[in-house]
């Protein structure tokens, strides 16, 4: 009885969390079908931090810390490039 205890608390919350992200995805390509589409930069600003973030963590700090650098300069880009509208053709 205490291995399934065991099995059910490691693997409950892994379920719980593919159940969510399930949950999650449905519900965005549904508002995604129903609403205008907003066309941003926000791709190409995530690509350009990226860049940028690998680019001054490792010149700042070598090494240690490049996976630091690659997510948050990935974060910035987005938050700018989503910032800016594509003009509409």
């Amino acid at each position: 009885m205490n291995a399934i205890l065991e099995f059910v608390h490691a693997a409950l919350p892994w379920a719980i969390l593919g159940v969510a992200v399930a949950v999650l995805c449905v519900r965005h390509g549904g508002q995604q079908k129903q609403e205008k589409s907003r066309q941003d930069y926000s791709g190409e600003g995530m690509c350009l931090g990226m860049g940028l973030g690998v680019a001054l963590a490792t010149a700042l700090d070598g090494t240690e810390h490049l996976g630091l650098g690659l997510s948050l300069g990935m974060l910035a880009g987005m938050a700018i490039g989503a910032c800016v509208e594509k003009p509409h053709p």
